[in-house]
Protein backbone atom coordinates (compact mmCIF):
# COMPACT_ATOMS: atom_id res chain seq x y z
CA UNK A 1 0.00 0.00 0.00
CA UNK A 2 1.02 3.57 -1.05
CA UNK A 3 2.07 5.70 1.74
CA UNK A 4 -0.14 8.29 0.08
CA UNK A 5 -3.04 6.00 0.95
CA UNK A 6 -1.92 5.16 4.17
CA UNK A 7 -2.16 8.85 5.04
CA UNK A 8 -5.78 8.81 3.12
CA UNK A 9 -6.78 5.75 5.32
CA UNK A 10 -5.19 7.29 8.53
CA UNK A 11 -7.22 10.48 8.08
CA UNK A 12 -10.40 8.32 7.66
CA UNK A 13 -9.66 6.85 10.83
CA UNK A 14 -9.02 9.82 12.72
CA UNK A 15 -11.95 11.14 11.46
CA UNK A 16 -14.53 7.82 12.42
CA UNK A 17 -12.85 7.64 15.69
CA UNK A 18 -13.79 11.47 16.28
CA UNK A 19 -10.78 12.93 17.70
CA UNK A 20 -11.51 10.21 21.02
CA UNK A 21 -8.25 10.25 22.78
CA UNK A 22 -8.55 7.56 24.85
CA UNK A 23 -10.39 5.39 21.88
CA UNK A 24 -7.44 6.38 18.97
CA UNK A 25 -5.01 5.42 21.18
CA UNK A 26 -6.30 2.09 22.08
CA UNK A 27 -7.16 1.60 18.48
CA UNK A 28 -3.65 2.17 17.36
CA UNK A 29 -2.08 0.00 20.19
CA UNK A 30 -4.18 -2.61 18.24
CA UNK A 31 -2.86 -2.68 15.11
CA UNK A 32 0.87 -1.87 17.04
CA UNK A 33 0.29 -5.54 18.36
CA UNK A 34 -0.37 -6.85 14.87
CA UNK A 35 3.09 -5.95 13.33
CA UNK A 36 2.01 -5.41 10.00
CA UNK A 37 4.45 -2.36 8.93
CA UNK A 38 1.08 -0.95 7.06
CA UNK A 39 -1.03 -1.32 10.20
CA UNK A 40 1.99 0.70 11.92
CA UNK A 41 2.12 3.49 9.44
CA UNK A 42 -1.66 3.42 10.19
CA UNK A 43 -1.63 3.49 13.78
CA UNK A 44 0.38 6.36 13.81
CA UNK A 45 -1.57 8.10 11.22
CA UNK A 46 -4.72 7.72 13.02
CA UNK A 47 -2.92 9.80 15.60
CA UNK A 48 -2.14 12.53 13.63
CA UNK A 49 -5.35 14.76 14.08
CA UNK A 50 -4.49 14.39 18.11
CA UNK A 51 -0.75 15.64 18.12
CA UNK A 52 -1.33 19.13 19.84
CA UNK A 53 -2.77 16.81 22.87
CA UNK A 54 -0.24 15.10 23.62
CA UNK A 55 1.28 14.76 27.00
CA UNK A 56 4.11 13.94 28.86
CA UNK A 57 2.05 10.60 29.71
CA UNK A 58 1.60 9.78 26.08
CA UNK A 59 5.19 10.16 25.25
CA UNK A 60 5.85 7.34 27.77
CA UNK A 61 2.72 5.09 26.12
CA UNK A 62 4.52 5.94 22.84
CA UNK A 63 8.26 4.69 24.57
CA UNK A 64 6.47 1.53 25.66
CA UNK A 65 4.86 1.08 22.19
CA UNK A 66 8.41 1.60 20.94
CA UNK A 67 10.06 -0.70 22.62
CA UNK A 68 7.62 -3.40 22.36
CA UNK A 69 6.54 -3.16 18.55
CA UNK A 70 9.53 -1.72 16.45
CA UNK A 71 11.21 -4.51 14.48
CA UNK A 72 12.84 -2.27 11.70
CA UNK A 73 14.28 1.14 11.04
CA UNK A 74 11.13 2.29 8.78
CA UNK A 75 9.04 1.94 11.75
CA UNK A 76 11.35 3.86 13.98
CA UNK A 77 12.09 6.82 11.98
CA UNK A 78 8.21 6.78 11.17
CA UNK A 79 6.87 6.37 14.78
CA UNK A 80 9.81 8.96 15.91
CA UNK A 81 9.34 11.72 13.22
CA UNK A 82 5.68 11.96 13.84
CA UNK A 83 4.62 10.87 17.82
CA UNK A 84 7.54 11.70 19.82
CA UNK A 85 8.11 15.29 17.20
CA UNK A 86 5.06 15.92 18.25
CA UNK A 87 5.18 15.91 21.87
CA UNK A 88 8.36 17.63 22.13
CA UNK A 89 7.04 20.56 19.94
CA UNK A 90 4.16 20.88 22.17
CA UNK A 91 5.94 20.24 25.70
CA UNK A 92 9.66 21.51 25.23
CA UNK A 93 10.53 19.75 28.20
CA UNK A 94 9.86 16.58 26.95
CA UNK A 95 13.26 16.53 25.11
CA UNK A 96 14.94 16.09 28.33
CA UNK A 97 13.50 12.27 27.81
CA UNK A 98 15.03 11.39 25.08
CA UNK A 99 18.65 11.83 27.50
CA UNK A 100 17.46 8.34 28.97
CA UNK A 101 17.10 6.59 25.71
CA UNK A 102 20.58 7.13 25.09
CA UNK A 103 21.31 4.14 28.09
CA UNK A 104 19.44 1.84 26.08
CA UNK A 105 20.94 -1.54 24.30
CA UNK A 106 17.62 -1.32 22.33
CA UNK A 107 18.78 -0.10 18.58
CA UNK A 108 15.24 1.24 18.08
CA UNK A 109 15.31 2.95 20.95
CA UNK A 110 18.87 4.78 20.92
CA UNK A 111 18.19 5.61 16.73
CA UNK A 112 14.36 7.14 17.69
CA UNK A 113 16.47 9.86 20.36
CA UNK A 114 18.06 11.12 16.97
CA UNK A 115 15.47 10.49 14.55
CA UNK A 116 12.71 12.52 17.08
CA UNK A 117 14.66 15.74 16.32
CA UNK A 118 15.04 15.78 12.75
CA UNK A 119 11.55 17.67 12.05
CA UNK A 120 12.46 19.92 14.76
CA UNK A 121 16.32 20.39 13.68
CA UNK A 122 14.90 21.89 9.83
CA UNK A 123 13.36 24.39 11.75
CA UNK A 124 17.04 25.03 13.84
CA UNK A 125 14.98 24.28 17.32
CA UNK A 126 17.30 21.96 20.28
CA UNK A 127 20.50 23.11 18.78
CA UNK A 128 22.55 22.37 22.17
CA UNK A 129 20.47 19.45 22.77
CA UNK A 130 21.17 17.80 19.60
CA UNK A 131 24.38 18.60 20.05
CA UNK A 132 24.42 16.78 23.44
CA UNK A 133 22.97 14.40 22.14
CA UNK A 134 25.34 13.58 19.36
CA UNK A 135 28.57 14.13 20.45
CA UNK A 136 28.72 10.85 21.94
CA UNK A 137 27.64 9.00 19.28
CA UNK A 138 29.78 10.13 16.42
CA UNK A 139 31.54 6.99 15.82
CA UNK A 140 29.50 3.84 16.54
CA UNK A 141 29.46 0.15 15.75
CA UNK A 142 25.76 -0.15 14.40
CA UNK A 143 25.63 2.01 10.68
CA UNK A 144 21.84 2.97 11.66
CA UNK A 145 22.96 4.50 14.41
CA UNK A 146 25.51 6.25 12.72
CA UNK A 147 23.06 6.93 9.89
CA UNK A 148 20.43 8.37 12.12
CA UNK A 149 23.32 10.65 13.80
CA UNK A 150 24.62 12.07 10.23
CA UNK A 151 21.06 12.62 9.11
CA UNK A 152 20.20 14.88 12.22
CA UNK A 153 23.31 17.06 11.62
CA UNK A 154 22.34 17.30 7.93
CA UNK A 155 18.99 18.75 9.14
CA UNK A 156 20.52 21.54 11.11
CA UNK A 157 22.83 22.57 8.00
CA UNK A 158 19.57 23.28 6.36
CA UNK A 159 18.49 25.56 9.43
CA UNK A 160 19.52 29.14 10.66
CA UNK A 161 21.73 27.34 12.32
CA UNK A 162 23.93 26.32 9.30
CA UNK A 163 27.05 27.86 10.21
CA UNK A 164 27.52 26.83 13.82
CA UNK A 165 26.80 23.42 12.37
CA UNK A 166 29.64 23.51 10.00
CA UNK A 167 31.79 24.51 12.66
CA UNK A 168 30.73 21.81 14.70
CA UNK A 169 31.34 18.88 11.29
CA UNK A 170 34.70 20.48 10.60
CA UNK A 171 36.01 20.36 14.41
CA UNK A 172 34.33 16.83 14.95
CA UNK A 173 35.19 15.14 11.51
CA UNK A 174 38.57 13.30 12.03
CA UNK A 175 36.76 11.54 15.02
CA UNK A 176 33.35 11.14 13.06
CA UNK A 177 32.34 7.69 11.48
CA UNK A 178 32.67 8.11 7.47
CA UNK A 179 29.18 7.12 7.46
CA UNK A 180 28.15 9.68 10.04
CA UNK A 181 30.24 12.21 8.23
CA UNK A 182 29.13 11.59 4.55
CA UNK A 183 25.44 12.21 5.39
CA UNK A 184 26.21 15.17 7.90
CA UNK A 185 28.06 16.98 5.02
CA UNK A 186 25.31 15.84 2.11
CA UNK A 187 24.09 19.22 1.73
CA UNK A 188 26.52 21.47 2.02
CA UNK A 189 28.17 23.00 -1.15
CA UNK A 190 30.88 21.32 -2.42
CA UNK A 191 33.38 23.61 -1.80
CA UNK A 192 32.24 23.60 1.85
CA UNK A 193 32.50 19.42 1.55
CA UNK A 194 36.10 19.64 0.56
CA UNK A 195 37.05 22.04 2.87
CA UNK A 196 35.92 19.29 5.49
Amino acid sequence: VRLVNMQKIGRLGAKLLDKNKKQSLAFSELLFKKKIFEYDMLAVYVLKPLKPTFTKTDFNLFSKWLKTYCTNWAYCDIFSSQLYTACIEHNSNLVKELYAFQNSKNRWVLRSSFVALVPLAKKGLFYDDIIKLTTPYLQHSDDLINKAVGWLLREVTNSDKRQKMVVFIKKNAPKMNRTTLRYSIEKLEEKERKQI
